[in-house]
Parts: C-alpha cells; sequence; structure tokens
C-alpha cells in the first residue's frame, strides 16, 4: 500500500511479482552483546564511545542475515573528517573516508576478541 501511494503521488505505478519478498531484514543489535561490546571499547578509547542514539541510519545492510542466526552486534568506527572532506554517505561518488580511522576499527575488534574470549559472552 506504501509503494503504490507513493508512486501514485509521483504519477508512477508499481507492479508486484510472486519472486518478490523481504530480502533483508532491520539490523538490531543483541542488547546484552551491545553493552558488552561499548563496555570493551570503553576501555581502550575511553571517553570516545557513543550510545548509538547520536546517528540513526536506515539504510538497508545484508548484516541483519547475521543476527538472524546468532546474537550479533553492528558498529560505525568514525570515518568522518571534517578536515580531510570525508564523510559522505556510503554508495555515492563523494564517498571517502579518513583511514586513520581503521586502527580504531582494528583495535575495536581486537579488543572484543580477547574480552569475549576471557568471558563466557555467547
Amino acid at each position: 500500500k506504501v509503494s503504490e501511494d507513493i508512486a501514485r503521488a509521483h504519477n508512477c505505478s508499481v507492479q508486484f511479482h510472486d519472486n518478490m519478498g523481504i530480502l533483508l531484514y532491520p539490523v538490531i543489535n543483541d542488547p546484552a552483546l551491545t553493552q558488552f561490546t561499548r563496555k570493551a571499547v570503553e576501555e581502550i578509547y575511553p571517553g570516545k564511545v557513543l550510545t548509538g542514539q547520536e546517528y540513526i541510519w536506515y539504510a538497508a545492510e545484508t548484516f541483519s542475515k547475521y543476527s538472524r542466526i546468532a546474537p550479533a552486534v553492528f558498529v560505525f568506527t568514525g570515518i568522518k573528517n571534517d578536515d580531510l572532506g570525508s564523510g559522505a554517505e556510503h554508495h555515492n561518488d563523494r564517498f571517502d573516508m579518513d583511514e586513520d580511522a581503521l586502527q580504531y576499527a582494528v583495535g575495536a575488534m581486537v579488543q572484543f576478541a580477547v574480552k569475549s574470549n576471557s568471558k563466557n559472552v555467547f
């Protein structure tokens, strides 16, 4: 209904076929794993971890398929840098990233691995 109404508002039409359906589900972080991850990363980057409420992202993401088989947490690592002119949204010709941010992503992943290996997280 929503698709049909939007199409009609723009003098267009929409057709649905039997092979159409939900391909991707929303990414919903596991609450306990999210809290665990936040605490682990806060240990190595004190004062730098955001709550997740600062930035809500409505894009489709294949990561949702992982969370259907195991607890999952999807994070952003901060690749925007206004001084470098980076930080445009994904999948467009202006997308660029601050490559120095990759070290923080790796650090967060390693910290998560170390902390989750030392506790029964799952």
